[in-house]
């Protein structure tokens, strides 16, 4: 049996491929298989559930072929699997292929010239397509090669199309003998027959060559089918149809590196943390609390916000938001597995884990809709206990609920805006409110409870102790986290016992570290509370960053600080404050551009990463080079945008920095070359012949002129209130169409078209609101079609949104025309388009792709999923890059694009 063996790729593309819920696979082998008299089965179809079990063959083509056998022949049909077997009369086919639950192909066994039956039989199904196929005795000439072959898969979607016969041929009209056919089987579902134009690029006595004038759709089985040929001498040549599967976009794995945490915990000697953009659980081996080592990650379906883990330390609950609760064995902390999903009707934020009467447990704080308690002990039976509201009704006012924290039967409840609560226990039940306070003007989401004290924040600058014997939870003490605090920068507080006996209060406020307060005689008999003097010594415990941490843990051995930077552990009881170990984390990336053979990424307080494509799936990181950003010594960069230039140029929007430059002559070590200051942060940048266009977040946009020496000199500057006149905005992109002298603007308010014909003195042309009060966040253009995507407050919506996007008729760009709509998406976060291909990224949907042959009608052809949370993409030549925030750099397998 001749089987060629499918790649690693190949089988990590199915699981995409199943997982992104696409009705066929388009997975084979790719070697040309020679005419060997066994009988082989390959490939990979669809599967016997009940669909594929309705075995049947519609088309039969070529419907003729040689005596001699060996003849292409493609059968389209319904129900085709890896164990189909394919009968011409009473002869099996020697090869068999699947290319899709409905598209096989088989090389035809010797016959006697006339006709026969087609069958194809698998298990206890069979179909018959009776008199399909027609031998004849002899033709005049033989197709000797097809490009691609018999057949291929992951075939490019512009791919080289090459037919070549084994006689001169009559090339008279010969493109008129020719079909490129889309088959069925594919996503999205379509009539067959849907022809692909091409025009013929070359020809030779024996061989013609065909380009596409459009592209080819990825998840697709195609055909090229040649028919009706003859040779020089007029004679008739064998008709044949060669079918190929498109690449089927998946994500790659990249090498690992820590990404920002959730949260933390400690089992045994395993150190576990939930990674919200990298959506996984990362496994780290701290047998030396001092210098964890980062050995697996768990990749899981949701977007996880928080983790909490049972009293018996075999299980860790992971929120996930509108996705539920995740359930995950961590009985074997270094072997974590997915045990089963508790959904949730509101958005899971937080989870308490605890026991009773030996049954598993688990309150949820679900967001409008209140405190959840459910029995989890049946990991793929879960039951709901009891809801609490605290409003009239679910999803309504009075519920916000963000964090919860148990001690005993009780359990406290930061409830947002709307204050703070404790829930009685004692019934599960029947749970019941026993004090309630309304915020004091600050929102409150985080809690904890030590002994008769309930600690909240109060917005990012205080922390409070409430009375927990009083109803009505009186404060007893204030403390102010921080000596400058920043709306930016949350401030992050637990309580913890890192040793027997003893309680802390564990803060961390802005930039000024970990604070840890000893709880130990806080608290009076007479019951005053005072932080004073409680504070455990500086030299101790108190540890600065250059950033805030996300989240942080604290044992008996060490601290633990997880930042965009990367996992810090600092030695608990050391006196050098700057004794820590590092585990090196991606920064977080928000943009990504590539040239060349390099690939380059704004990773906000990281500073800009330069990576080598030597192989363009496997970016190789080489380097961070830092941007001139702030007096803190913050790394700042939010967007790259390389380009060829007189030698390549580096365009960087900084968050304090401006519009900063580089001379990448060597584009593996960019050389800082100039700087425009801006008034805000640079959030996107397009770039014209000799222009950068600059959005400029909360001001407006800025135009710069490189000059010879690659150093960005103002042109002109156009503030929001010059676009639409006493309105605050925000600036989310730019897009500069230099051959009509236009730059589109997306701001939160809408569109905006500027007249840049004389840059120095831009004027403005049209500003549309979008319906819905729709915000807009990303551009592209083709044509005369403008590509935005689109958001809009809606409360039954994803997260509390609606994403669309949307196409603009701009042949007229002072008249900008809404002329497509796209359905809801869950997320958009960026649009980007490349020939006619547009792709979206979608955050933890992953990334979707558009056919826009025709640029007002957009065909969806699927989606893939990421690794991470796909934000903004940049199309490479021969694959998809993506920033993926604490995720990383990801790259999307796509062939070579057109």
């Amino acid at each position: 049996m001749n089987m060629c063996a499918c790649s690693m790729r190949f089988r990590w593309s199915l699981v995409i491929f199943i997982t992104a819920v696409f009705a066929t696979s388009a997975f084979a082998c790719t070697d040309e298989v020679a005419t060997d008299p066994e009988v082989s089965i390959e490939g990979v179809g669809g599967g016997d559930d009940e669909e594929s079990k309705q075995l049947r063959i519609d088309e039969v083509t070529p419907a003729e072929g040689s005596a001699e056998g060996g003849t292409l022949v493609t059968l389209i049909g319904r129900g085709f699997s890896a164990n189909t077997q394919v009968l011409f009369g009473d002869h099996k086919a020697p090869h068999v292929r699947v290319l899709s639950n409905k598209v096989l192909q088989v090389r035809t066994p010797p016959g006697k010239p006339g006709s026969v039956d087609v069958v194809a039989k698998k298990r206890r199904a069979r179909a018959r397509r009776k008199r399909g196929f027609k031998y004849v005795a002899k033709f005049a000439c033989r197709i000797h090669k097809v490009t691609p072959s018999f057949g291929e898969t992951d075939v490019a979607i512009r791919p080289a199309l090459r037919v070549e016969w084994g006689k001169p041929i009559n090339l008279e009209n010969i493109e008129d003998r020719l079909r490129v056919t889309r088959l069925p089987g594919s996503h999205p579902e379509e009539t067959p027959g849907d022809e692909v134009p091409f025009r013929v690029v070359s020809t030779d006595r024996n061989a013609v060559e065909l380009e596409l004038t459009r592209s080819l759709r990825f998840f697709n089985v195609y055909a090229l089918s040649i028919d009706s040929v003859r040779s020089a001498k007029g004679e008739r040549c064998e008709p044949g149809a060669v079918a190929f599967a498109t690449v089927v976009p998946h994500a790659v794995e990249q090498p690992q590196r820590v990404s920002v945490s959730e949260t933390m915990a400690v089992v045994g000697d395993t150190l576990l943390s939930v990674a919200r953009d990298a959506r996984s659980l990362q496994v780290l081996d701290a047998t030396d609390p001092e210098t964890p080592v980062l050995e697996d990650e768990l990749r899981v379906s949701i977007t996880p916000l928080h983790m909490s883990v049972s009293p018996d330390e075999t299980r860790a609950y992971v929120a996930g938001g509108f996705q539920g609760v995740l359930i995950v064995d961590i009985a074997m902390p270094r072997q974590p597995r997915v045990l089963g999903v508790a959904g949730t009707p509101g958005f899971a934020r937080q989870t308490v884990a605890f026991e009773r009467d030996g049954r598993q447990l688990l309150a949820v704080a679900d967001g409008r809709w209140g405190v959840r308690l459910l029995d989890v002990s049946d990991p793929e039976g879960v039951q709901n206990l009891a809801t609490v509201l605290f409003g009239r009704e679910p999803g309504l006012g009075g519920n916000d609920v963000r964090a919860l924290a148990r001690s005993g039967d009780r359990l406290g409840v930061a409830n947002g805006a709307f204050g703070t609560a404790v829930i009685s226990l004692s019934d599960l039940r029947r749970p019941t409110v026993v004090a309630e306070r309304e915020a004091p003007g600050a929102p409150v989401d985080q809690v904890a409870i030590w002994n008769d004290l309930l600690f909240t924040n109060r917005g990012v600058v205080f922390v409070d102790a409430l009375d927990l014997s009083d109803a009505t939870l009186p404060t007893l003490g204030s403390l102010r986290a921080c000596d400058e605090c920043f709306q930016q920068f949350p401030l992050r507080f637990t309580v913890q016992s890192p040793a027997p006996g003893s309680a802390e209060l564990h803060i961390v406020g802005a930039r000024e570290g970990f604070r840890a307060f000893s709880l130990d005689g806080a608290l009076d008999p007479g019951g005053a509370f005072s932080f004073g003097g409680s504070r455990i010594p500086d030299a101790a415990v108190s540890r600065p960053y250059v950033e805030a941490p996300s989240t942080f843990l604290a044992t008996a051995g060490a601290i633990y600080a997880s930042t965009r930077s990367g996992l810090f552990s600092f030695d608990r009881i050391g006196d050098d404050p700057s004794r820590r170990a590092t585990l090196q984390g991606h920064g977080l990336v928000t943009s990504v551009g590539s040239q060349g053979g390099t690939l380059y990424a704004a990773a906000l307080n990281a500073g800009v990463e330069v990576f080598q494509l030597e192989d363009v799936e496997q970016p190789a990181f080489l380097r961070r080079v830092a941007t001139p950003a702030s007096p803190l010594g913050d790394l700042s960069s939010f967007t790259v945008t390389p380009r060829e230039r007189e030698g390549n140029t580096l365009v960087v929007g900084d968050a304090r920095g401006g519009v900063v430059v580089f001379d990448a002559s060597d584009p593996l070590l960019p050389v800082l070359s100039g700087q425009q200051m801006a008034l805000d942060a640079v959030r996107r940048v397009s770039l014209g012949e000799e222009l950068i266009y600059a959005c400029e977040d909360n001001v407006g946009l800025i135009i710069s002129e490189l000059n010879p020496a690659g150093v960005p000199n103002l042109v002109a500057r156009v503030r929001f209130e010059d676009i639409r006149p006493g309105s605050r905005d925000q600036c989310s992109d730019v897009l500069a169409d230099e051959a009509r002298g236009v730059l589109f603007v997306a701001s939160r308010l809408g569109l905006a078209v500027l007249d840049v014909s004389d840059p120095a003195a831009p004027r403005v042309l049209t500003a549309v609101d979008l319906p819905a009060r729709d915000l807009l966040g990303s551009l592209a253009l083709r044509g005369d079609a403008l590509f935005a995507g689109t958001t809009a407050a809606d409360f039954e919506g994803r997260f509390e949104r609606n994403h669309r996007v949307q196409i603009f008729d701009v042949s007229d760009p002072a008249m900008p025309e809404r002329v497509w709509v796209s359905e809801e998406l869950g997320s958009v976060q960026d649009v980007v388009v490349r020939a006619d291909v547009l792709f979206v990224s979608s955050a933890d949907l992953g990334v979707r792709f558009y056919d826009v042959a025709d640029s007002f009608a957009p065909v969806l052809e699927g989606r893939a999923s990421t690794f991470g949370n796909a934000t903004e993409l940049d199309a490479g030549d021969n694959a998809l890059y993506i920033a993926q925030r604490s995720g990383g750099v990801g790259v999307m397998h796509t062939g070579p694009l057109p």
